[in-house]
């Protein structure tokens, strides 16, 4: 099981090397470990397909930047609530196999920028300190970001494990605190 795309380059090396199958995703939230349970019990009986997401072109109304697998789970999370323009973006390295149309790895703050200030987005989940590239008015649900060595805006950690992505991102989207 792969939670993070920083395992993949080794779990797809025993594959081809040893016939070792493997799964990707994160049990964060309910839709996502339950999607992740299930290729488990598809790969434990012989079956090593891999389920290919489904996406509809359209231009994004949330852009979630992060870690590509976390990101994935709380796009599933959203998709879950009714939004299905989700694009995922993020600085760190994206395997293609797990990105759908349009996400994209970034290389720099313009690149974030130009996708932040597009005119369908509405809702923004990442790191606050990337806010002030945004000149648009968005809704922005703060990630809180490991890799940054001085966060100027940081956000608590939090558990996403099981169902807690879908608690935590209930009560932001009500504009609760958690």
């Amino acid at each position: 099981m792969v939670v993070n795309e920083s395992g993949l380059r080794l779990a797809k090396y025993m594959q081809r090397e040893f016939g070792v199958p493997y799964v990707t995703g994160t049990p964060f939230g309910q839709a996502a470990a339950g999607k992740l349970l299930a290729a488990l019990e598809r790969v434990r009986n012989g079956d090593s397909s891999v389920e290919q997401p489904e996406s509809a072109q359209r231009e994004p109304e949330v852009l979630v930047v992060g870690e590509q697998f976390t990101a994935n789970a709380i796009r599933l999370a959203l998709a879950e609530r009714g939004w299905e323009a989700v694009r995922v973006l993020s600085f760190c390295d994206m395997d293609r196999g797990e990105m759908l149309p349009g996400d994209k790895k970034l290389t720099g703050e313009d690149e974030f920028a130009a996708q932040a200030n597009a005119p369908s987005v509405r809702l923004i989940i990442a790191d606050r300190d990337y806010s002030p590239l945004v000149k648009q008015e968005v809704r922005w649900i703060g990630l809180p970001n490991g890799g940054s060595l001085s966060p100027v805006n940081p956000t608590a950690n939090f558990n996403m494990a099981g169902d807690k992505l879908d608690t935590w991102l209930d009560a932001e989207l009500k504009g609760e605190i958690v």
